[in-house]
């Protein structure tokens, strides 16, 4: 018994087994529970002497209920399921995400690395540049990839997969306790609704759900809370990025209520319709400056962040003297406030410009080395904020 623990965490039976136990359970208990008992019991008895000639009205009732109910629950989680497959499988098997840098980046290493060190199937590529965008993890379960063009229909397959097993046991123990049915089909079927509902109880848990839902949240991002974001700005023609970390607030987290409109859709009525993908897919990449929205707090502390510009004045005041005299203008610094490399909280507010203080003519400095190169510099700046 030692080595069974391990035996059941092997991914690579769940990978072999799980459809194999999904398709049967497809197959067997619409067999037991549809037929068997709604059909042949509740809506077209075989034995119509038994309630002389007349097909009770309350039996029809609950009969097609129930045939409507198992419906219904079956075809929501396959159809997902399928959808699921077909994208990841065939789909996206070679697609590339746009490589343009954004106003705001997302530059955590360990998320990269997570995500190459996590079990995946053998077409996800491992290569940079071929990355799945909004990555949570690979299911061995279902044979694919969680990431932002399956996320919905899968989190359709954790909900209505767990609902249809939990369903069709107590349909099936039902049937056993109150009708004369066969034993050998219901038999099979309880046997295989338990066992698929303890599978999918341990491998779609719950808070893969509550994270992807509710509070936009991948599965590499739970495993260190913080996140690391490139602010890219330009000042007097340099293309700088500032670094941020942010621990204990994701930056993609807009709260439940949007959180569940990004997931399932922007509209109520499309969260009836698995296959209707949420905006965000199709707009992912041609936001404005960054590939997915990020909560107002981003927003402002970027906002702050450019609030506090490094400004260089200068005013000629050399009057009657022209260049012609072989004398250089003469500067007034007005201003100089240095922008800190020390930002620590987005509720930091612009400094007072000092007044200006008259100064005695001095010679022009020479210009800087890059100006006088003529080269771009890229400059960073590194900072952490912690909540």
């Amino acid at each position: 018994m030692a080595g069974f623990p391990a035996w059941l965490s092997n991914q690579k039976l769940f990978a072999h087994s799980s459809p194999f136990l999904m398709v049967c359970f497809l197959v067997l208990s619409p067999w037991a529970n549809i037929y068997h008992l709604c059909w042949t019991r509740l809506i077209n008895p075989s034995n119509k002497s038994f309630d002389f000639g007349v097909v009770s009205a309350s039996n029809r009732t609950v009969g097609f209920t129930l045939l409507v109910m198992s419906t219904l629950l079956k075809a929501t989680w396959f159809g997902a399921w399928v959808q699921i497959l077909v994208i990841t499988w065939f789909c996206d098997r070679k697609w590339k995400p746009q490589m343009s840098s954004r106003d705001i980046m997302q530059v955590d290493w360990n998320i990269w690395q997570d995500t190459m060190e996590s079990s995946r199937g053998r077409w996800i590529p491992y290569e940079e540049g071929r990355d799945l965008p909004v990555y949570d993890h690979y299911c061995a379960f279902l044979n694919a990839a969680v990431y932002l063009r399956t996320i919905k229909p899968y989190l359709y397959v954790a909900v209505f997969l767990q609902v249809d097993a939990v369903f069709s046991l107590a349909v099936s123990v039902f049937a056993l306790a109150n009708y004369q049915v066969p034993a050998v089909p219901f038999a099979i079927s309880v046997i295989m609704e338990a066992l698929l509902a303890m599978l999918g109880s341990l491998m779609l848990t719950y808070d893969r759900i509550w994270f992807l839902a509710f509070k936009n949240l991948v599965g590499p991002e739970r495993l260190t809370p913080a996140w690391v974001l490139g602010f890219k700005y330009d000042e007097r023609g340099e293309t700088r990025l500032h670094l941020q970390r942010f621990e204990g607030r994701d930056p993609w987290d807009l709260g439940i209520s949007e959180n569940l409109h990004q997931v399932l859709g922007r509209h109520w009525w499309q969260w009836v319709f698995f296959w209707w993908q949420p905006e965000r897919v199709f707009l992912y990449g041609r936001y404005r400056g960054r590939d997915l929205p990020y909560a107002d707090w981003v927003i402002r502390y970027r906002t702050d962040f450019l609030m506090v510009p490094l400004v260089h004045a200068a005013i000629d005041d050399g009057s009657g003297a022209s260049p012609s005299h072989g004398q250089a203008p003469v500067y007034r610094r007005l201003q100089r406030s240095t922008r800190s490399s020390s930002h620590t909280s987005d509720d930091s507010t612009p400094a007072a410009p000092t007044p200006a203080v008259p100064a005695s003519p001095a010679p022009a400095l020479p210009a800087p080395a890059a100006a006088r190169s003529g080269r771009r510099r890229f400059e960073f700046s590194f900072s952490s904020n912690s909540q």
